[in-house]
């Protein structure tokens, strides 16, 4: 008798991507301890991300970097 697994890679591999996605999914939305709203007076704080995206320029795939920033104007509860 042998050990192991008949099945193919592939099949192996999309449990894995799924298993991954909702553990992720898991951690993300339970487990956090509570949740306290900041309250912010207008222009006193603001978001900051980044993200990568590609266009194409002049017929060439290009990658961009962006940084995105939003300044609170109204209180946030």
């Amino acid at each position: 008798m042998t050990l192991g697994y008949d099945g193919s890679y592939n099949r192996v591999a999309a449990f894995a991507r799924r298993w991954r996605t909702e553990l992720q999914y898991e951690q993300q939305t339970s487990g956090r301890g509570t949740f306290v709203p900041l309250v912010f007076q207008p222009g006193e704080a603001f978001q900051f991300d980044w993200s990568e995206d590609y266009a194409v320029l002049d017929g060439k795939v290009t990658k961009l970097q962006v940084a995105h920033t939003k300044v609170t104007s109204v209180n946030v509860l």
